[in-house]
């Protein structure tokens, strides 16, 4: 049987848990929205998540030419700091998709074994996370090259794909689990 290490978290130690890892995660990307404003243009309208979905070297030339050198150090900033990111919202995302399992358990037994897969996938994520945050780096201190914007993009793509579908399943365990506590009342 598939097994995840958040599993091996006392029962009565996971809330407080995951609530660190969500604090610590939502600080995070305050921080991102606090600093990141000045990478917001015209040519740029998401900032850096712009950068990351660029996806060719003109695109990418495009947006590096719309910030200005503060634009750039907060770009750097940010990159700096999404090296702390992916662990956090790993363990976050990682140990809510444990908690859904345990929903699905008792229903759906398979759709348990995915939550634990999805909780093991939310490294994945990561390590896609810092691979993008690499290739970025290159283009912000290196120049743009080919096929940097590429990778990036395709990096980011599938990071933003399996979050996505953590989300939902911890949204339907949610759900679940809410529709239990109705139901005994």
């Amino acid at each position: 049987m598939l097994r995840h290490p958040f599993e091996g978290v006392p029962p009565t130690r996971r809330v407080g848990f995951w609530l660190a890892c969500a604090a610590a995660t939502v600080a995070v990307m305050l921080v991102f929205n606090l600093t990141g404003t000045p990478t917001i243009t015209p040519a740029a309208p998401q900032g850096i998540v712009s950068l990351q979905l660029a996806g060719s070297a003109e695109a990418a030339n495009r947006i590096l030419a719309s910030w200005d050198s503060a634009a750039r150090l907060r770009a750097a900033f940010g990159l700096g700091l999404d090296f702390l990111f992916p662990l956090l919202y790993a363990a976050t995302i990682g140990s809510a998709c444990v908690w859904a399992a345990g929903a699905f358990r008792l229903v759906w037994p398979g759709l348990a074994v995915g939550g634990v897969l999805l909780a093991w996938e939310m490294w994945l994520a990561a390590l896609f996370d810092y691979l993008e945050n690499m290739a970025l780096t290159a283009i912000l201190f290196g120049g743009v090259q080919p096929p940097l914007p590429e990778v990036a993009r395709a990096l980011a793509l599938l990071k933003f794909c399996l979050i996505g579908v953590a989300l939902v399943y911890v949204a339907l365990g949610a759900i679940l689990r809410a529709m239990r506590l109705i139901m005994r009342r």
